[in-house]
């Protein structure tokens, strides 16, 4: 098999593995194996050819115009903005939770605490965090305090 072709599959592969890449969540794994394969592709059209370069110059420059048009595309149809963040942890609303009003209640553990679970306090379900290690499901517990946005509990009837 002659080299051109050998090298035009490579092209192939990394297109595709750079198409994947939009699709595929893998941390760049496909994306830097489908750049590797352009690059082999590209090293490989310069040395088997005399024309090679200009095919590699070529094909960068479409390249490039096709990213600028689409980058240019993207921004006017506003297509990222179900893939970008518009607003700041900062400027979203907070709740305050305040469950210093739990404290001496009693309630059931609706999962098991290991140590951290949920309680129910009357159809209330809140995170907690047991004071005595592993409790479970259905255990009585009585809130001994309040942990940011958890309550500590321990079995209800220890002292």
């Amino acid at each position: 098999m002659p080299l051109a072709v050998v090298a035009h599959i490579f092209l192939v592969i990394g297109m595709a593995l750079l198409i994947a890449e939009c699709f595929i969540p893998g941390f760049g794994v496909c994306g830097a194996l489908g750049l590797i394969c352009a690059a082999v592709y590209a090293v490989m059209m310069v040395v088997t050819t005399s024309w090679g370069g200009f095919i590699v110059a070529g094909e960068l420059a479409a390249a490039g115009a096709m990213l600028f048009f689409v980058i240019r595309y993207v921004r006017r149809k506003q297509l990222h903005g179900g893939l970008i963040l518009s607003e700041s942890l900062a400027e979203a609303p907070r709740e305050a939770f305040d469950f210093s009003g739990l404290i001496g209640r009693v309630g059931r553990s609706k999962t098991s605490l290991r140590p951290q679970g949920a309680v129910d306090f009357n159809g209330s379900v809140v995170d907690a965090r047991s004071e005595s290690g592993y409790l479970a499901e259905n255990t009585p517990v009585l809130v001994t305090g309040v942990d940011g946005s958890m309550v500590v509990v321990r079995k209800a009837g220890e002292n």
